[in-house]
């Protein structure tokens, strides 16, 4: 990632950091659904897209907030 959107990152995360509140896990989560926007919704696209297996990401999404994560196939 370089150029603008390497600029844009960067930007986000001084506001975010910046902050009052900031959650990483909020954080994460957004980036998440912004890869499956990006890939239409293709949970595999979108774990390309952030170097992730598919099972990695399906984890990430479904299971981190909750104690007992769902079963994603």
């Amino acid at each position: 990632m370089g150029g603008k959107d390497g600029a844009s990152v960067s930007s986000l995360l001084e506001t975010l950091v910046g902050a009052e509140e900031f959650s990483l896990r909020d954080f994460e989560q957004s980036v998440y659904r912004a890869a499956l926007e990006r890939a239409g919704g293709n949970l595999s696209a979108a774990a390309r897209l952030l170097g992730l297996t598919r099972p990695q990401l399906a984890y990430r999404v479904n299971g981190q907030n909750d104690s007992k994560p769902e079963r994603t196939v």
